[in-house]
Order: C-alpha cells, then structure tokens, then sequence
C-alpha cells in the first residue's frame, strides 16, 4: 500500500511552505486511504500550528453535485486558499467547480490532488499531486501473494509517495504572482 497519511503530511507541509494556512480538505467517503489521508492533513496541519477549521472540510464529497460541497466554503467570510484532495478525480471536480464559481486555480485557490492519476495531469492547469508507486505496489502485491500461496506470513509495506509539482499551487509567500513549477 502506499503510504497515505505520510504523503498527505507531505502534501499540507508543501502547501504551508508555499504559504497557506487556510487550507480546506476535500473527500467522498472516509473509507482506509482516504480516512489516513485526511488524518495525514490533520496531522500535518496541528504540527503546523495551524488550528482545524471544520468549515474547510468536506467528507461527503458529490460528484453528481460538487457545487454543493463546494460552494459553501467560498461562501465563508475567511475561505481556504488551498484546497487538498483525497485523489486526483475530486481535484479535476474541484477544479472545474471552482471555474465555475469564477474562482481561478492557482490565482484565487490553490487545488493539490493524490495519486498522480492521467486525469490530473491533463487538466488546466495540470494538477499538483502526490504521485502513489503504482508499479512497486503491483510488485509488492504479487511478492505478498506467493508468500500467502506458500504459507508464509508477508509483513504490511507502506510505499513512500512523491511531491509532483505542477501549476495548481500558487506561492503566497513570495511578493512575486508566481506559480509552483
């Protein structure tokens, strides 16, 4: 398995250097990765000192509705800056949900996504992620599986993620209007 919660530390660290302490997470479902993922944000965040806004979170994420999920945190007098995505399929959504709200991405918020999936990469503007070791895990997988098939006991593996920058994540810390490369 990758490791989730780590990656998504990595993630909310990521964001905090870029500058941003108002940082929403956004979820379908908490099921095993995404429940570590979003307690990797909460981690990451206390460590930060910067205090959980619950406004900022969204666990029943809709994609037959993502204005729904969305809009109410842009309604807020203090919205987040950045917005974390549980995967890169929520972050496409969030994207364009945003555009439609005339929010720009990265000029007026900051999208970061999780698992490095195609569709992120093909968005615009190409979504920053963490990219999961997909061909690790299916070797991993199938050296577990012959250790099963053959009586012994494989012990967990949790693959480390990797930072993909691209141009989702605007800097609020430098003076200059750049994006993250």
């Amino acid at each position: 398995a990758s490791d989730n919660a780590n990656g998504a530390a990595e993630a909310i660290n990521y964001l905090v250097e870029m500058g941003h302490r108002k940082i929403g997470f956004v979820s379908t479902a908490l099921h095993s990765s995404f429940l570590e993922r979003y307690e990797g944000y909460c981690t990451a965040l206390a460590e930060n000192g910067i205090k959980i806004n619950r406004e900022y979170i969204k666990k029943h994420f809709l994609f037959e509705n993502p204005m729904e999920s969305i809009r109410p945190m842009f309604e807020l007098q203090d919205p987040p800056t950045a917005i974390f995505t549980a995967n890169d399929t929520i972050g496409a959504s969030v994207v364009r949900t945003l555009g439609d709200l005339n929010l720009g991405v990265p000029d007026n918020v900051s999208v970061m996504g999780f698992d490095d999936d195609y569709i992120g990469a093909h968005l615009n503007p190409p979504l920053t992620t963490m990219a999961v070791p997909r061909q690790e895990m299916a070797v991993a997988a199938v050296t577990r599986l012959r250790m099963i098939l053959s009586g012994q006991e494989p012990d967990s593996i949790f693959l480390p993620v990797t930072l993909t920058k691209r141009d989702s994540v605007r800097n609020l810390s430098s003076k200059s209007e750049t994006k993250a490369v």
